[in-house]
């Protein structure tokens, strides 16, 4: 993995030098691909250094123990994810476009299935170091993008007839709804499911803003 994100990864000590730096994202990208190959059960900070060609006394300079690691690989793993969404979002708002479909959400299933076997071999063997609190930035760029387009599907809707909404409440629920979409959909492997849960998923979401006068997201 090309870089060490600087949450969750619980480094003994940071490496400060190149070479030093280059053994802990090669021990990175180690372990997530044992993950995804065999499993849990089959990372060792052992199984670690052999693939890589260093002693594990090499590693306990920098990690603690595998959880440290797996800690590593899967903060890796989000900060990806939110770059990509930031993007997607950020392509879908370009030019004043004030609205978002059910085709964002699939963008996020669908980088999820990129690193699937490795996810699902968190999930399986060490749950607690894949919580739903890791897809937290995502839902907060995503909440604030919601506010965004309530603000302005309220400016296009003024003075007319319309049911309030409490956006906050609006944002409450997705930031509370879509983590655990996400593991699910992890979890009990859901692919061939993804775009009818993302259509489903906008419709609950999203589709009394319609009724409300203010449709600026579905």
């Amino acid at each position: 993995m090309s870089k060490n994100s600087e949450s969750g990864s619980a480094l003994r000590r940071r490496p400060s030098q190149g070479r030093a730096k280059d053994t802990v994202n090669r021990a990175e990208s180690a372990a997530g691909q044992i993950l995804a190959e065999s499993g849990y059960a089959a990372l060792s900070m052992g199984s670690i250094a052999d693939r890589i060609g260093v002693s594990k006394g090499t590693l306990y300079q920098y990690f603690p123990n595998k959880e440290s690691v797996v800690a590593a690989v899967v903060a890796e793993i989000m900060d990806d994810l939110v770059t990509s969404f930031g993007e997607r979002l950020r392509e879908t708002l370009a030019g004043g476009a004030v609205t978002l479909g059910p085709e964002l959400l699939a963008s996020v299933f669908a980088e999820l299935d990129r690193y699937r076997p490795t996810l699902t071999a968190v999930l399986d063997g060490a749950p607690h170091l894949l919580p739903a609190s890791a897809f937290d930035p995502i839902s907060q760029r995503w909440g604030d993008a919601t506010r965004t387009l309530l603000a302005i599907g309220a400016r296009n809707a003024a003075g007319a007839d319309r049911v309030a909404v409490d956006g906050e409440a609006l944002v409450t629920i997705l930031s509370v709804c879509g983590p655990a979409l996400c593991l699910h959909y992890l979890s009990a492997d859901l692919r061939d499911q993804r775009e009818a849960l993302a259509r489903t998923y906008f419709s609950m979401a999203y589709g009394g803003l319609t009724a409300a006068g203010l449709n600026p997201l579905v």
